[in-house]
């Protein structure tokens, strides 16, 4: 699969997913679109497995719980990391709730698990209204970033970074999150992303995995608890959290490879 494949397949799912009130990767008829369009192509169709969970993580790959209002301090933590049934892996960010039950499924359009609205302080946190800016290097992206950027030391050998984009919610001054793709110099098929997202308060990541086709494990990354995907066609994804941000590294790459990528961002 070249770069135009590659960008045009995830932009497509990205879209879908920005226009699903339902941030939470599952195989509903939004996906269900792509998966037609994609019907034609089965040799390339097992390749894209990770493409629905990369969407949805790429838009927070969560949906938000709790009060719009917090009166404590946030200090983002990982609360939890369990393993549970099914092959679903919870990872919980934010301050503690009174209750332990989890929902089986997202609360209505706009609507939080308590009844109050996808709002907190006034902001929509549904990032429909996300502006890409592009940027020519590192340091220009850095400015407009509403978090410390981390230094990325290690590029596999023969890739080069070839595309730089922050995305800005149209009410907010600063950027949030930032992608960064890089791309084989050779001209070689091969290619991968890094995505870091800053995350808002009160807000819950449920990736599934229970696809027989994909490898999925509890790491470590700098020592950070990290949850790495392997596709049986090469792509990986290998995603955690860095305090208050949350990493996704993705692409055409194999275990070693990712897991030095990974390894090597050294946060400030």
């Amino acid at each position: 699969m070249n770069r135009e494949e590659f960008d045009q397949l995830f932009d497509q799912a990205f879209d879908e997913a920005a226009h699903s009130s339902q941030l939470v990767p599952d195989p509903g008829p939004s996906w269900a679109r792509i998966q037609k369009k994609l019907a034609r192509r089965a040799a390339i169709k097992r390749r894209l497995k990770l493409v629905p969970y990369i969407a949805a993580s790429f838009l927070l790959g969560a949906y938000l719980f709790g009060t719009p209002a917090v009166t404590t301090a946030f200090k983002p933590v990982i609360e939890a990391v369990t393993t549970i049934k099914d092959g679903v892996l919870e990872m919980t960010i934010g301050q503690p709730k009174a209750s332990g039950t989890l929902p089986k499924t997202a609360p209505p359009p706009g609507i939080t698990e308590d009844g109050g609205s996808n709002k907190s302080d006034g902001q929509d946190l549904s990032y429909r209204g996300t502006n890409p800016i592009r940027h020519d290097t590192l340091k220009a992206a850095a400015k407009q970033l509403n978090f410390a950027l981390p230094n990325i030391s290690h590029v596999p050998e023969s890739f080069a970074l070839t595309e730089i984009i922050s995305y800005r919610h149209q009410d907010s001054g600063k950027s949030n999150q930032l992608s960064l793709l890089y791309e084989r110099e050779s001209g070689e098929s091969g290619l991968y992303r890094i995505s870091i997202r800053k995350i808002e308060k009160d807000q819950r990541m449920k990736i599934s995995s229970d696809d027989p086709d994909i490898e999925s494990e509890m790491t470590s990354v700098n020592g950070y608890e990290a949850y790495l995907q392997i596709t049986s066609e090469g792509y990986a994804s290998l995603q955690y959290f860095a305090n208050d941000l949350h990493v996704n590294i993705f692409g055409i790459l194999d275990r070693e490879e990712i897991m030095e990528i990974g390894s090597n961002i050294q946060w400030r």
